[in-house]
Formats: C-alpha cells, sequence, structure tokens
C-alpha cells in the first residue's frame, strides 16, 4: 500500500536530507553567498529565477522561493524541525538581493489570489527583461546603461 503521506520509497529519486539535517553544506553557501557584492548576488537571483519572456499574467516568484534556490539540494522540513540558523541568513540575504532589484525596477511586487488565499511575489518589468535578455543585470545594478 503507497504512504498517504510522503515519498514513495520504490521511487528513482534519491533520499535528499532535510534542511535540519545539512549543517555543513548550508554552511557552505551561507560563506560562498555573503562574500559576494549585493550586486553581484541580486544578478545572480534574477537570473536564476526570472526569465526574460514576457508571460502576460505570469505567476510570480516569492521571496521563499529565492531563498530556497539559494539552497542545496534538499527535502521538505518535517514538523517540529527546528530552522537552521544559516538557513535564515541566506533568507535575510535572498531578501536584501530582492530589494535591491525591486528598488532598481527590474522587479515589481505582484499580489493575488488563489482559492480565496492571497499571495505576494514579484514578477519581472519590462526593464528586468530587456537586463536579463542583454545579460546587464550587474551593470544596471551597478549604475551602468540597461
Amino acid at each position: 500500500m503507497a504512504p498517504l503521506f510522503g515519498k514513495h520509497h520504490d521511487s528513482d529519486e534519491p533520499d535528499l536530507p532535510r534542511p535540519v539535517e545539512m549543517g555543513a553544506a548550508i554552511d557552505e553557501v551561507v560563506k560562498r553567498v555573503a562574500a559576494l557584492t549585493l550586486e553581484q548576488l541580486a544578478a545572480e537571483v534574477m537570473t536564476a529565477n526570472f526569465k526574460a519572456d514576457y508571460e502576460p499574467g505570469g505567476g510570480s516568484i516569492g521571496a521563499g522561493d529565492v531563498a530556497d534556490q539559494l539552497m542545496p539540494p534538499h527535502d521538505w522540513p518535517k514538523l517540529g524541525d527546528d530552522v537552521p540558523q544559516a538557513q535564515l541568513v541566506l533568507q535575510d540575504l535572498a531578501a536584501e538581493a530582492l530589494q535591491l532589484l525591486e528598488h532598481a525596477y527590474l522587479i515589481r511586487p505582484k499580489f493575488g489570489t488563489s482559492q480565496g488565499i492571497g499571495g505576494f511575489g514579484y514578477v519581472t518589468t519590462r526593464r528586468g527583461r530587456t537586463a536579463i535578455a542583454n545579460n546587464s543585470v550587474e551593470r544596471v545594478l551597478t549604475g551602468g546603461p540597461l
């Protein structure tokens, strides 16, 4: 009988560690990300999470999605798992990168609802899509031309 919740153990996918089990792997990511300038981090966040293509009414990327993308491959936490301090640091760094991208007019907030549940995230602006297409995100963030 298949489990009601969780993975099927006969799956071809390898079991991934939960964040609470990752320790040094998350610490290494924090060291790498913290060594970047804010502009470098924001450019990495922009190119890893957003596309140059315009999708009218397209979905948004949440701050949690951005922070999760910075993490090494991992599984969902279990109820009661502590959140590692390093993961909280990555969340803060991701939020700073998003703030810089928004202040540079490369992304904008998007609010919406789905089945009565409100949501908040970010979508690219025309300027942001152009910067991705031109590979000029970091240059724009440091005051250069689009």
